[in-house]
């Protein structure tokens, strides 16, 4: 029964959302002449993209395809080829071919913006993250002409915002624009938005006006964001008097009618929705999503027959953004990979403590082995920052977060001035720093005494070199240190006999 009441409900959006293979054809090649035709390159980019009509979304979007490891661009049919012709610019002019080139430009730009590389490995509530999602639309909608800003149908923007609905069943609906966003000060004076900014900078702005208003991570405070007003019995606690379950509302702190403040949104005042959908979370591997991109980008490059030379300045911007990101997973990657070598897992040893589950009492049992013993020294001379300092902490976190381990902090400048158990999370705030000159003598003593397994060095490697001669007692060797070098620092440091060296990429921030 279940089954077809399913294949009718599949049938019935397939009718409502049907649109000729022709219709689909023209519209989109249309689309994609117009963009070629404006935008050389970015053109040549979406044909070389996998580019597919469905149902499966209300209007488009794009997404990473783990399995494939190549971006696919999602377009429903009914949306694109019938409701984009009821479009309409800031004029009231109708623009539907226009329109399907914008939504195509708007697709492109979030992945060559990078934000669904960004935004799935950002820790956010979905309040928050919705908002992250119209800061995404805001920082690239101000670079395309000609997007939808509603049918001629549509109340005013402002109704808009506060959740009225447009009448029109094909409206196209209205894109999220920073022109529409302003800061009111208490004399009523409004001071536009800045533009040419990126998702985080929209992102915090978004954050502070729903702040400022006192509404919760973009929600109606009317109704907490259920779209429902509030049972007059209870006022929406859910409970009568006595602190029983409210009769009139079952408990549920509903009147089951609209909120008439949001009309049933649930968004706060001025909150829209994104045109799209931003269905990023959980979509891939950051490694395969950058390679992805760069195979996307080479390859209109090989269709527009182009040099690194000729490529628009964005593109290049964008390669090395990527060719930096890639650095920092490489250099990531490469520290865990040397820790794991010099402190691996658990071992186990024999011991007549404990019997054999095999042979009872006549052989050794076996117990957890002694775990690796971890040191981390980080420099704190002032040649580093405490940025650096707790962006290493946060690597090894990743790596403590397999099994326990002993390991110890350790500050130094010229001495070794704080020497405390490391635990999970641990980081570094300005209190604890004290600076001076550098020195590793210190250190080093502190290695030779307490014998770690391994010993990992943050510094900048401007140091002189340390006589060990006499520390340790013939034929033992010192044991073993991984130095871990700043951007800015010296890899040809005079202590690289000891371990092995990691040069920390010169820049791994990723722009917008």
């Amino acid at each position: 029964m279940a089954k077809t009441k399913r294949t009718k409900v599949t049938k019935e959006l397939l009718d409502k959302e049907f649109v000729e293979v022709k219709e689909q054809d023209r519209c989109l090649a249309t689309a994609l002449y117009e963009t070629t035709r404006s935008h050389p390159f970015m053109g040549a980019i979406l044909q070389c993209l996998n580019i597919m009509y469905t149902h499966a979304l209300p209007t488009a979007g794009v997404s990473f395809n783990a399995d494939a490891k190549r971006w696919d661009l999602f377009i429903n049919p009914k949306f694109f080829c019938h409701h984009l012709n009821e479009a309409m610019d800031k004029n009231k002019k109708s623009i539907g071919d226009k329109a399907r080139k914008a939504i195509l430009l708007h697709e492109l730009y979030h992945i060559t913006n990078k934000h669904p590389m960004r935004v799935p490995f950002i820790k956010l509530s979905p309040n928050k993250r919705r908002l992250m999602n119209v800061a995404a639309d805001m920082a690239i909608n101000q670079f395309i002409q000609h997007l939808p800003k509603g049918c001629s149908q549509c109340p005013p923007k402002e109704a808009l915002q506060m959740g009225v609905q447009c009448a029109n069943p094909n409206c196209c609906g209205y894109t999220i624009h920073v022109e529409d966003y302003y800061d009111e000060d208490e004399n009523g004076k409004k001071t536009p938005w800045p533009e040419g900014k990126t998702m985080e900078h929209y992102y915090d702005l978004l954050l502070r006006k729903i702040e400022e208003g006192e509404d919760g991570e973009g929600e109606c405070q009317s109704c907490n964001g259920t779209g429902e007003a509030s049972c007059g019995s209870c006022g929406g606690t859910g409970k009568d008097d006595q602190g029983k379950p409210c009769k009139d509302c079952s408990g549920t702190g509903g009147s089951g009618k609209v909120c008439p403040d949001c009309k049933g949104t649930g968004k706060a005042k001025g909150m829209m929705d994104t045109l799209d959908s931003h269905d990023w979370d959980g979509s891939g591997d950051e490694r395969d999503m950058i390679e992805a991109t760069e195979d996307l980008v080479k390859r209109a490059m090989v269709k527009q027959r182009m040099s690194y030379d000729d490529l628009p300045g964005g593109m290049k911007d964008l390669l090395e953004e990527l060719k930096a990101r890639r650095a920092e997973l490489d250099y990531r990657g490469e520290i865990l990979a040397a820790i794991k070598k010099s402190a691996s897992g658990h071992e186990r040893k024999s011991t007549w403590t404990r019997k054999s589950r095999r042979f009872g009492t006549k052989a050794p049992g076996t117990k957890v082995g002694d775990l690796p013993k971890l040191n981390f020294y980080l420099d704190t001379s002032g040649s580093i920052s405490i940025e650096e300092l707790n962006e290493f902490l946060e690597i090894v976190d990743n790596f403590l977060r397999a099994g326990s381990r002993k390991c110890r902090l350790n500050l130094f400048h010229t001495s070794n001035y704080y020497s405390e158990e490391y635990k999970l999370g641990m980081r570094i705030d300005r209190s604890m720093i004290e600076s001076g000159g550098t020195c590793l003598e210190s250190s080093m003593r502190d290695i030779a005494k307490r014998k770690a397994d391994l010993n990992v060095f943050v510094t900048d490697g401007c140091y002189c070199d340390v006589d060990i001669t006499g520390w340790l007692t013939p034929g033992t060797q010192f044991p073993q240190c991984l130095y871990i070098i700043s951007r800015e620092g010296d890899a040809e440091h005079p202590l690289k006999r000891f371990g092995k060296t990691i040069k920390i990429p010169a820049s791994t921030n990723v722009k917008e």
